[in-house]
């Protein structure tokens, strides 16, 4: 439901990613997707941010620095993909939302014909969004996460933050397959 800002490196136009290079293995094509993590959701304690993208993102400077097919997917409302749905609390008590999560998966839909899955890679908050999108996406060959807060709740509890209500928390879902 929501409007994704996507950066796409050079290699996503070009030759697939060969990842398995064993004799009678199929060649496989792979998409790197990028996540950011939360940016600034606040810019001080309690003041609510305008603009959560982050002043650093991290993901996409390393999506730029891939040497195989790779997007950066913007979250909702992030790198200036602003729509009518754009209110602060996706950004904050909803930043993991189920929304927020069907709605990222959805905006890899269009990559699905061009490659046969998905390597999630997330940095902080990204990495919650990529082990959640990950449930949807039966391509998923991999998630990759940097500093990913993996069970939130224990994360704003142990930071004194604001829970974390209406998002999905990822200790609470099945384990993710092998």
């Amino acid at each position: 439901p929501f409007i994704h800002q996507v950066f796409v490196n050079k290699k996503a136009n070009q030759t697939p990613l060969n990842l398995l290079r064993k004799k009678h293995t199929k060649k496989l094509k792979v998409l790197h997707v990028y996540i950011d993590g939360d940016g600034r959701p606040f810019y001080q304690a309690t003041k609510i941010a305008a603009d959560p993208t982050p002043l650093k993102p991290l993901m996409l400077e390393l999506m730029q620095m891939d040497t195989s097919p790779a997007i950066a997917l913007g979250r909702p409302c992030y790198f200036g993909a602003e729509d009518s749905q754009c209110s602060p609390i996706w950004w904050t008590h909803y930043r993991y939302h189920k929304d927020i999560v069907t709605s990222m998966v959805a905006a890899l839909e269009p990559f699905k014909k061009h490659y046969d899955g998905f390597v999630l890679l997330g940095f902080s908050g990204g990495g919650t969004l990529a082990m959640l999108m990950a449930e949807s996406l039966n391509n998923t060959f991999a998630v990759i996460t940097i500093a990913a807060n993996a069970d939130t709740e224990a994360w704003t509890q142990h930071h004194r933050y604001s829970a974390m209500i209406g998002s999905v928390n990822p200790a609470t879902r099945p384990p993710l397959p092998a």
